[in-house]
């Protein structure tokens, strides 16, 4: 009797854990499709602005990839709250969101005022106030960025912190991943770059590589990675930790990757079919 109690206790516990796993996942997936497909819709309707703007454009792609985690973050904290961050896992989760807000910001502003710039001139007068606050934003949001990256590589770099980190699953990885997967891609694209030459696939550039613009497209491999780590971000908590951790729970593993990459197809759908992003 003792037995088949504890035996229908824990069928109850995984029960009301499943239920509980479906109801996040339901609740995650409305928001986040909700707030894109929003963004999407705005984009479709302005659509001259969006293709004529390609700064705005790229603005619009970053505030979209970082809705996911923001998402995900604000349902973890505010909504679920089935588990007690620590303190530091709770500071770089409210710092994500703010910089997710000012993003935002940033793009409402983009759109209404239709400033762009990339090719403002210098000795244009006209809107130098909206511009001049513009630009403030830009910088006042770049600046928390590389706070909120310094952070997180700072607090991985200790011992205890990392460990406070591992459990919202915040802290980096064996460094030799990172070393093989960059190693992988290299030598991907090197062998690409090879067999094109060999068998006539590639098209060779039809001007000379300046120094200067080897020399500033390798600072955009080394430093390009670093401002654009929020929107990656954004995506990558979404999908890779909260998604498919209750996915697998749910539908084990081969499933749960599978409909990951289901969900994330999806999710992008209407931005491939609008402006035919690697269509």
């Amino acid at each position: 009797n003792i037995s088949f109690t504890k035996m229908k206790k824990e069928m109850r516990n995984v029960e009301t854990s499943s239920k509980s796993l479906k109801t996040e996942i339901v609740l995650f997936l409305a928001l986040t499709f909700a707030l894109t497909f929003i963004l999407n819709f705005f984009m479709l309707v302005n659509f001259d602005l969006f293709t004529e703007s390609q700064e705005l454009l790229l603005v619009a792609l970053r505030f979209e990839m970082l809705i996911p985690a923001f998402s995900a973050i604000s349902l973890n904290l505010f909504v679920f709250k089935t588990k007690n961050y620590p303190r530091k896992s709770r500071i770089l989760f409210y710092y994500f969101l703010v910089l997710t807000a000012l993003t935002a910001l940033l793009f409402a502003l983009r759109v209404g005022i239709r400033i762009d710039l990339g090719s403002m001139q210098l000795d244009s007068m006209e809107n130098l106030g909206l511009t001049v606050l513009m630009g403030v934003l830009v910088f006042g949001t770049n600046l928390l960025a590389l706070g909120w990256i310094a952070l997180i590589f700072l607090w991985n770099l200790k011992a205890d912190s990392k460990k406070e980190l591992r459990g919202s699953k915040l802290s980096f990885g064996k460094p030799s991943y990172y070393l093989l997967f960059s190693l992988f891609f290299f030598g991907y694209f090197l062998v690409s770059t090879i067999l094109n030459c060999i068998f006539g696939l590639g098209s060779p550039p039809s001007e000379q590589v300046e120094l200067g613009s080897l020399l500033i497209g390798l600072a955009t491999v080394f430093v390009g990675p670093i401002f654009t780590f929020p929107s990656l971000f954004g995506e990558e908590y979404a999908w890779r930790i909260f998604l498919q951790d209750r996915f697998t729970q749910l539908f084990g593993g081969v499933k749960g990757v599978l409909l990951v990459g289901l969900v994330w197809g999806l999710w992008h759908a209407p931005m491939i079919a609008v402006f035919g992003w690697t269509y």
